[in-house]
């Protein structure tokens, strides 16, 4: 090289890579000039400048490779909103050609709704309020067909933080969109099915409290004349008519308990009564109480275990206990019935439970048994009116809890009831 110069007069002006052992090898700026008397040559160190430019270079191409292969839509704008670089994610969710896109300007795909919002993260973006910006939006695709996406914003700036141009990265948010719709769309519905529903059931419990009400007056009147024609002419008429109005008492006395326990199961709902603290073991006491008579005729033993208090409506846990233990003498095997009432702590309520050793009842009929009006057996096998467990029902629910049953035919039955416990109030 050194001969050259001096056989040519031509200067060179050369970076020479000068590789030695280990990391010691450096890049060199080498300057050679002839002079009349001989050759003047300069050697530069120039390894960190060149080891930042191959830097550079590869973290462009990295850059490149994530700019054209990355699953969501890249752009570069102008800090105006120019397009000047498209990668083929962007292009997919807007369905422009690059092309196409290098001659439009963001407001042009972007929903006119949504251009104000834009304008607005903008300006705080370049005036350095704000780093960047992410949001949800909608693009006018090429076709017209809106499609939402969530975009993300940031302000690219020269190293004395003047601001040089714009990247905005793009996800298709539509299907999440639409399912979102769809939930929206959709818990409106149950919401106004709900208050519908709502509003119905306080119609139904109005209609029948009334209802029942009203019918007390005439089928009180019925059956008084019924028993006075059975009493007065017993001995007049024959058998056959006497049955006539045995049968016409009969029913008049069914349909009085009908009503009398349809009222009440329509008094569970209207109960305006404060819950108190209740202690269960004086609730049970005054449940067999009141079923004295039917215990003793069936030589039942019922029991209980230590119960504990609870917040309620003291009459109506105790007409809750009374179904379901006049339940347990009724539907009876042929040995006396036994039935034992008992409750554990069952995390934040308290798990009641009513057990027998009854007939029991089939699996497939366990969800009718709190229907009202729903009866498993007829009138002659055992009496009743279908409403006593759509009461219990109620008064577990309007107390917070939930009821329902476990048993097997010829097994006995077990009723489960939870009641919320209130360790500040225990």
């Amino acid at each position: 090289m050194y001969v050259s110069v001096v056989e040519t007069g031509e200067s060179v002006d050369r970076e020479f890579y000068w590789k030695q052992d280990g990391d010691n090898s450096i890049w060199l700026h080498i300057v050679a000039v002839k002079l009349n008397d001989g050759l003047a040559v300069t050697f530069r160190n120039i390894t960190d400048r060149k080891r930042a430019e191959i830097a550079l270079r590869d973290s462009e191409e990295h850059f490149r490779a994530i700019f054209e292969q990355a699953a969501v839509g890249i752009a570069k704008t102008t800090l105006s909103g120019q397009f000047l670089r498209v990668n083929p994610g962007f292009c997919q969710i807007v369905r422009y050609d690059a092309s196409e896109l290098l001659q439009l300007h963001w407001a042009a795909i972007t929903h006119p709704d949504d251009i104000a919002a834009d304008r607005e993260y903008l300006r705080l973006l370049l005036a350095g309020d704000i780093q960047n910006f992410s949001m949800e939006k909608r693009l006018i695709c090429k076709d017209g067909q809106v499609q939402w996406v969530n975009v993300t914003v940031s302000v690219m700036r020269s190293a004395e933080g003047m601001p040089q141009y714009s990247i905005w990265a793009i996800e298709d948010i539509s299907e999440r969109k639409l399912v979102q719709e769809l939930l929206e769309a959709s818990l409106a519905t149950q919401t106004r099915y709900a208050r519908e529903l709502t509003r119905s059931n306080a119609e139904l419990e109005q209609f029948a409290y009334v209802a029942s009400h009203d019918l007390q007056a005439p089928l009180g009147t019925i059956v008084g004349y019924a028993q006075l024609l059975e009493k007065r002419c017993n001995n007049i008429l024959d058998a056959p008519t006497n049955k006539f109005i045995t049968n016409i008492v009969n029913s008049c006395e069914r349909m009085q308990a009908l009503i009398d326990d349809l009222l009440e199961y329509s008094r569970v709902g209207k109960s305006q009564k404060v819950f108190e603290l209740v202690d269960c073991n004086r609730v049970f006491e005054e449940a067999c109480a009141n079923l004295q008579v039917e215990i003793g005729k069936n030589q039942a033993v019922v029991t209980r275990t230590d119960l504990p208090a609870v917040t309620g409506d003291r009459f109506q846990l105790v007409q809750l206990f009374q179904n379901l233990i006049s339940n347990a003498l009724k539907y009876r095997r042929d040995e006396p019935p036994i039935v034992r009432a008992s409750a554990t702590l069952d995390g934040d309520n308290w798990l009641f439970s009513v057990q027998d050793n009854g007939i029991g009842i089939a699996e497939d009929f366990y969800p009718r048994i709190f229907q009202i009006f729903q009866r498993l057996h007829t009138q002659r096998e055992y009496s009743g009116t279908g409403i006593g467990l759509a009461i219990c029902q109620k008064i577990v629910e309007r107390h917070g809890g939930r009821i329902w049953v476990e048993s097997a035919l010829d097994r006995g039955s077990t009723f489960y009831f939870s009641l919320p416990h209130f360790p500040a109030i225990d």
